[in-house]
């Protein structure tokens, strides 16, 4: 199975250029519960001044109260920061560290190794009051200032974040650069530092790769079941620019039945050809995912390979 954790309230909340109320706040998360999610990032203990779609964040943690079933954990920066969430009734939090230093350094003003250090009490005081910790690994792979991130780096905050006591580990693609074939191979890395039961992921969907990211390190019946039916994919708006084309095929003919949804169609899973919608296309084997991996990770550096460097972030 696949483990859902839900950050909109936070992560997606704070990128918004307004600010929402924390009683509109309140509804958001309540509508997510009874969406069925049991674990939803509710919100962050940052200074207000630097991230004032955030503010109030205890007013929503104590107005959601504790739910039987469900964690609501929050994102602190520091020790001043978790005084504010254990007061607000915090039982989980999320703590945080960059794989590339001129990220730790332009984010958060330090280097990863300070700010493994500014977290060691905050982990020390949590641990001491019962409260879960939860870790994020961000740009883990790729980096706006220094470009591709080497693998090792993210291996070691990620060992040095279970040091600190993180019952899991997210790696997070800041960027959304990655393609699937990194993802996988940075998942078996990091499996030598912390066991993969313990790793999750963050998938930013910039090139419509989120999804595809997500699933190679699974395996294909994990993906299959964290997907919608195909039947499902006819009431999804589709690009215009593939408007034209066919649904993918049913879900048994295609091998890489993962890489077939609305966000990344693929001529050779259409059961038409773009051009002339009505006549059916030419018989084609059926493709590994290895060989459709490639086609993605060969699309996605030749649509990234110029943005990459310099690329800043909201």
């Amino acid at each position: 199975m696949v483990r859902i954790v839900e950050v909109g309230p936070r992560d997606g909340l704070q990128n918004e250029a307004v600010s929402l109320s924390p009683p509109t706040r309140i509804g958001f998360v309540e509508r997510l519960i009874a969406a069925g999610l049991t674990t939803i990032e509710v919100g962050s203990f940052v200074s207000p001044r630097w991230v004032p779609q955030m503010e109030g964040t205890d007013i929503v943690l104590r107005g959601l109260g504790s739910r039987q079933g469900v964690d609501l954990p929050v994102l602190v920066p520091n020790v001043k920061g978790l005084d504010a969430a254990l007061e607000a009734g915090a039982r989980e939090i999320a703590i945080f560290a960059s794989a590339s230093e001129p990220f730790s350094q332009k984010n958060i003003n330090c280097s990863i190794a300070q700010s493994i250090d500014r977290f060691r009490p905050v982990a020390e005081r949590a641990i001491a009051d019962g409260v879960r910790i939860r870790g994020y690994v961000s740009c883990v792979l790729g980096c706006p200032y220094q470009g591709s991130v080497p693998v090792a780096d993210v291996v070691s905050v990620v060992a040095a974040l279970r040091q600190l006591g993180c019952y899991e580990v997210s790696l997070g693609d800041t960027t959304g650069v990655g393609t699937p074939s990194q993802a996988r191979d940075l998942v078996r890395a990091v499996r030598g530092a912390m066991p993969v039961e313990e790793v999750a992921a963050h998938f930013h969907d910039t090139y419509g790769q989120a999804l595809a990211k997500t699933c190679m390190p699974c395996s294909r019946k994990v993906c299959a079941s964290s997907m919608p039916p195909p039947a499902a994919w006819g009431a999804v708006p589709m690009p215009r620019a593939r408007a034209a084309m066919s649904p993918p095929r049913p879900w048994s003919t295609c091998s890489t039945a993962w890489a077939c949804g609305p966000a990344s169609i693929c001529r050779n899973c259409s059961t038409r050809s773009p051009s002339s919608p009505t006549r059916p296309a030419a018989p084609r084997s059926r493709r590994s995912i290895a060989q459709c991996v490639g086609e993605t990770d060969d699309f996605v550096g030749r649509q990234t390979n110029s943005e990459l460097k310099g690329r800043r972030l909201a």
